[in-house]
């Protein structure tokens, strides 16, 4: 049994048949758009996993390691606000499943000293790498000797400094740079945060690359790599340790492929996505009519 309340009177449904059409029409609207909200909400309120946070229809844990994987490079994700609003197949939710070093970062700009884990590389004498390709960006897929390496990404205030200060820690974490966003959005935020690209190094891949992740999302281009895959190609070639790099790239992988997966046997379903115009408006107006039939029986008496 149904109470209106109207103007601040409280009214029972069977003296309420003194309502204009209007009114009757209006309370029955407002008494289904309440309906239909407790049923949205019932409707979205989904047990969680506990390991990855995902609805249990959606789970990804079986491709997680047991606890995430301590790396010796830490990784930093700026992340479009476009892309952030799409964790259904964001590929950035999933590596902080997999590593534990990571830091994730929204916005359209950034700026070095706003960035806490820049300011500390450049402390410690470190060059940021940034994976973004460029005419002086370094080549990953060349790097084959982890100490010549070092050494090129090193400031010059940095190799002062180890000549004449023996506390200088030369073994502090590398941090990598990631932009996530489609390549204009990307390249967009690059532009607009000229002083943390110039305190950078540039870092890129030459050798081509096959992606999972184009089974679900279309790249520019057919060497393109989704930001998880990235990361995973890039830990293999910049960590000392290539056995637990090697791990977290598969683990990184094997995530990934679960979310393809998932989303792949989703699409198999015949369910529309968003129902005809024609369908939605008569389901509201069957609804309105059930409901004031059932406030004002005696109303067209």
């Amino acid at each position: 049994m149904w109470m209106i309340l109207v103007e601040g009177m409280t009214t029972s449904p069977k003296n309420s048949n003194s309502y204009a059409p209007h009114m009757r029409v209006k309370i029955a609207l407002s008494v289904a758009k309440s309906e239909r909200r407790l049923r949205e909400k019932s409707m979205n309120q989904r047990v969680l996993c506990e390991g990855c946070l995902r609805p249990d229809t959606v789970c990804l844990c079986e491709g997680l390691p047991s606890q995430r994987i301590a790396t010796d490079t830490h990784i930093l994700v700026l992340q479009h606000p476009n892309e952030f609003k799409k964790k259904t197949i964001s590929t950035v939710p999933l590596m902080p499943l997999v590593l534990e070093h990571i830091t994730v970062r929204v916005g359209y700009r950034f700026e070095p000293n706003d960035l806490a884990l820049v300011r500390d590389a450049l402390s410690h004498g470190q060059v940021p790498l940034l994976l973004f390709p460029g005419p002086d960006a370094l080549s990953l897929d060349t790097v084959d000797n982890e100490e010549s390496f070092s050494e090129t990404i090193r400031s010059p205030a940095f190799q002062q400094q180890l000549s004449s200060d023996s506390d200088v820690d030369q073994n502090s974490k590398r941090l990598l740079i990631l932009i996530d966003g489609t390549w204009s959005q990307a390249s967009r935020m690059a532009r607009e945060s000229p002083s943390l690209v110039e305190c950078c190094q540039r870092v890129q891949f030459t050798a081509p690359g096959n992606s999972i992740y184009d089974a679900i999302r279309k790249e520019p281009e057919q060497h393109c790599l989704s930001t998880l895959e990235c990361c995973a190609r890039a830990l293999v070639h910049l960590e000392t340790d290539k056995v637990n790099a090697n791990r977290a790239s598969m683990h990184l992988e094997a995530a990934l492929r679960s979310l393809v997966d998932q989303q792949q046997e989703r699409r198999l379903v015949p369910v529309p996505r968003h129902a005809p115009a024609t369908t939605k408006l008569y389901e509201k107006n069957r609804q309105r009519y059930q409901i004031e039939q059932e406030l004002f029986p005696n109303a067209n008496e």
